[in-house]
């Protein structure tokens, strides 16, 4: 809903590509980057309901227009919302950490002899279905789609309790700065 609603914002700010450009990641990053430019949208708007700032900027060019500079002006920001999140997470982690250990903990014991399970399951049906090479192609991406995602899993598992490579954590630190001056 709210990636429509930024769709429409976009349009009637004239900011069409520039916002479709944004939100041509993954579902959970267009979300975060359409609720950042709603949070825009309704601080200028002072319209919390995406169809009236809407109306409202549809009936006031001055307003779109003001919109449409905050909205470039802020650029950086609505680029960093979808990794504002993950900050978040480790300080929701740390003061409930129950629910999201139990399912590392699942994920650590259980993916590797599932993966192991699907290996065999993929070596079981090149033997079986050597002679139907479409269908044994389709198998195989399948188990081979499964098994990637398991192994995302686990790595995604241990960057979480590990944190990010040196590099990445300067990163987002320096990003953050820059966030932090250009809201100054």
């Amino acid at each position: 809903m709210s990636i429509i609603a930024a769709l429409g914002i976009a349009e009637a700010v004239g900011l069409t590509g520039w916002i479709k450009n944004k939100l041509s990641g993954s579902d959970s990053t267009a979300a975060s980057v359409a609720n950042k430019v709603l949070d825009f949208t309704t601080a200028k708007t002072g319209e919390s309901d995406p169809e009236k700032a809407m109306a409202a900027l549809n009936a006031n060019p001055e307003l779109a227009a003001q919109l449409k500079k905050t909205l470039m002006a802020n650029e950086h920001a609505i680029d960093m919302a979808p990794y504002l999140d993950r900050k978040d997470a480790r300080a929701m982690h740390n003061q409930h950490p129950e629910q999201a250990d139990k399912i590392a903990d699942g994920i650590m014991k259980f993916n590797l002899p599932y993966i192991f399970i699907l290996l065999i399951a993929n070596v079981l049906a090149m033997f079986f279905l050597k002679d139907f090479s479409a269908i044994l192609a389709i198998v195989s991406n399948l188990l081979g789609m499964t098994i990637k995602s398991l192994f995302d899993e686990r790595n995604c598992v241990t960057g979480f309790y590990f944190g990010s490579s040196m590099g990445s954590k300067n990163k987002d630190e320096n990003n953050q700065l820059a966030v932090n001056k250009r809201s100054i």
